[in-house]
């Protein structure tokens, strides 16, 4: 049976004694947004929440701004045994995002390595879940993760079609999507025992480490070619199918500089329709200039 998108009332949430972590890989162009992103993310999770990491390039000012908001600053180069410079992917020119062809090349190798850290929150974190939160988005309404006991996948109401990605989850998996949306969003829950079942299947698999055989198999032609949010989404979906709701995510989409502005947004009358906001550097009008190492491919 297909796993169906539900439309949750926040109204019926109540507090969650679940503890959360939560992973926000930032960057300095980012500290504008990120004060409200973490302020809702404390107001508006219903869950206790133990730590927030801040994963990031050794900053200055992100290392002030974890000391003065009570966050943990993560050097992301600490994390894995790799760092993004020991990784090659570079989209050679004639790349296509949103019927454009561009003729420069692309470096991915930063947008895929923000990837590999939010699968390694497993081991950085101390809770069994942790939440990770794209740096540009603020809650609107309450959340809860853990729903009638089992675990909340946000998402938005539209279908998964980049062909690179689903060909790659395809090969890791041993098994196609079996979601009936996208599962990339601006937030997932991940379970640490389940991420590490998801690592030890690809490591059998193929024999080596996991974050190696992704990069033996990117599709280097293509500027969005993986994604951690279906690949782990859709393993808990064929591997743990009663333990997961998948919810509409209904975001609402805002361009970075109108941040400026946000004490001006009516937040209540928002709520009514969305559960969050995102202030997205990159927009169509500048594609070729804004288009965000650190964000998924665009829905």
């Amino acid at each position: 049976m297909a796993p169906e998108l539900y439309q949750l009332d926040h109204s019926l949430f109540e507090f969650n004694p679940t503890p959360l972590d939560l992973v926000i890989p930032v960057l300095e162009k980012d500290l504008d947004v990120l004060p409200y992103v973490v302020n809702s993310a404390r107001s508006k999770i219903l869950h206790p929440i133990d730590e927030i990491y801040i994963v990031s390039p050794n900053n200055k000012l992100i290392r002030e701004f974890c000391l003065h908001h009570s966050c943990k600053f993560i050097d992301e180069d600490t994390i894995l045994p790799i760092t993004k410079h020991d990784i090659d992917y570079t989209v050679p020119p004639g790349w296509k995002w949103e019927g454009i062809t561009y003729d420069e090349p692309k470096n991915r190798s930063g947008w895929l390595f923000q990837q590999f850290i939010k699968l390694s929150g497993d081991h950085l974190c101390s809770n069994n879940y942790y939440l990770v939160l794209d740096s540009d988005t603020v809650f609107l309404q309450p959340h809860v993760f853990i729903f009638d006991n089992k675990e909340v996948l946000y998402c938005p109401d539209v279908k998964g079609t980049h062909r690179p990605i689903f060909k790659l989850l395809k090969l890791l998996l041993g098994h196609k999507a079996v979601a009936p949306v996208s599962l990339i969003s601006h937030h997932m829950l991940f379970h640490s025992p389940k991420v590490r079942l998801l690592k030890e299947k690809i490591e059998k698999r193929f024999n080596k480490p996991w974050y190696q055989v992704i990069l033996d198999h990117i599709d280097k032609t293509d500027i969005f070619s993986f994604s951690e949010f279906e690949t782990y989404g859709n393993f808990l979906l064929k591997d743990f199918p009663h333990s997961i709701i998948l919810a509409d995510g209904k975001n609402s989409y805002m361009k970075q500089w109108e941040i400026d502005d946000i004490d001006k947004f009516d937040l209540d009358e928002l709520s009514k329709k969305y559960k969050t906001m995102s202030f997205h550097s990159h927009s169509r009008k500048n594609s070729s200039i804004l288009l965000d190492e650190y964000r998924p491919y665009p829905q």
